[in-house]
C-alpha cells in the first residue's frame, strides 16, 4: 500500500505543478481510496501512512516543503520531476552518471581474474 500512496502523492503533485497543502494531499489520497467519512480507524491508518511517506520523500529530496509561514506547502523538486521521465531518459542519465562506475567495477573484476590466472601458472 505504501507504493500506491507514494505514487498517488507524486502524481497529485506532478499534475498540480504548483505548491499544495498537506490537507489537499490527504483529501486526494482518501478520495482515491473511497473511504467513508465515518470509518475513522481506516482513515487514521491511511493518514499515518501518508505522513510517513511524506517524511520519506522529504528525506529523499523528492519533495520539499516551505519554512516559516509557508511550512504547510509542499512541491516537487527537480529530482521529483525526474521520477516521471520516460525510460530512455532514465537510461541516458544512468549512462552519463553511473556508467563510469560500472565500467571501473568490471575492469577491477577482470584484473583480479587476470592476476589469478597469471599467478596460477
Amino acid at each position: 500500500m505504501d507504493k500506491k500512496i507514494r505514487k498517488l502523492i507524486l502524481e497529485f503533485l506532478y499534475d498540480k505543478k504548483k505548491t499544495v497543502t498537506d490537507y489537499d494531499i490527504k483529501q486526494y489520497c482518501l478520495s482515491k481510496y473511497e473511504i467513508p467519512e465515518k470509518d475513522f480507524t481506516q482513515r487514521d491508518e491511511i493518514e499515518q501512512q501518508i505522513n510517513h511517506i511524506k517524511h520519506v520523500l522529504l528525506g529523499e529530496n523528492i519533495i520539499e516543503n516551505g519554512e516559516g509561514e509557508i511550512s504547510h506547502f509542499i512541491w516537487l523538486t527537480a529530482k521529483g520531476y525526474k521520477e516521471f521521465d520516460p525510460w530512455y531518459k532514465k537510461f541516458w542519465d544512468f549512462i552519463n552518471n553511473d556508467f563510469a562506475k560500472l565500467l571501473s567495477l568490471i575492469s577491477i573484476i577482470l584484473s583480479i581474474i587476470a592476476t589469478y590466472l597469471s599467478l596460477s601458472k
